[in-house]
């Protein structure tokens, strides 16, 4: 099992290796000292704005910190872990959280970011189940996207969008799992 080490863009070639989808994004930004940091996330699984003012707007006022402690101090989300395992901070980004890193120190933060898709997702009409969830797409691909994620937290579920209709331009996802 690969741990992340004190270089940023090795670490986030480590996660993007094994997390390949188009739904999974990077956020690069600087402290206010210049050292370079990367929040990865979930799309559509992630509260963007709460990552935002927690982690981005917190880190971007301050000076590098010394250490991972250091740099969980600064934050001010009450759900903050440290993690070393690739694996483990890929299947957290998976669970809807995100992983911060920064340049030059050895280790991850897993911020608890999380936003489910919120909109009323109820059993469809025309297709009744007796058992089993009883959540149905909507209009909102990104919505649809993370309740597939959801369900399935791993690796090699991949979405490929493309834009369908020459008038309508409608963004359409194709979800496969890898293999």
């Amino acid at each position: 099992m690969e741990n992340v080490t004190a270089d940023l863009k090795k670490n986030l070639r480590a996660v993007k290796d094994i997390l390949t989808a188009e739904d999974i994004l990077t956020f690069e930004f600087n402290t206010k000292d210049g050292a370079a940091c990367a929040a990865i996330y979930a799309d559509g699984l992630c509260d963007k704005e709460l990552l935002g003012e927690q982690v981005i707007r917190r880190l971007t006022a301050e000076n590098r910190a010394e250490d991972i402690d250091g740099a969980a101090k600064l934050l001010t989300s009450p759900e903050i872990k440290k993690e070393k395992s690739v694996q483990t901070i890929t299947d957290e980004i998976l669970s809807g959280n995100t992983a911060l890193f920064i340049d030059g120190i050895k280790g991850a933060l897993i911020v608890g970011v999380k936003s489910a898709p919120m909109r009323t997702v109820t059993e469809p009409p025309t297709s009744i189940a007796v058992k089993g969830p009883r959540e149905g797409f909507i209009e909102d691909i990104k919505t649809n996207m993370a309740l597939l994620r959801k369900r399935l937290k791993t690796g090699d579920l991949q979405f490929e969008t493309i834009k369908a209709g020459r008038r309508s331009k409608t963004m359409v996802a194709i979800a496969y799992l890898e293999g």
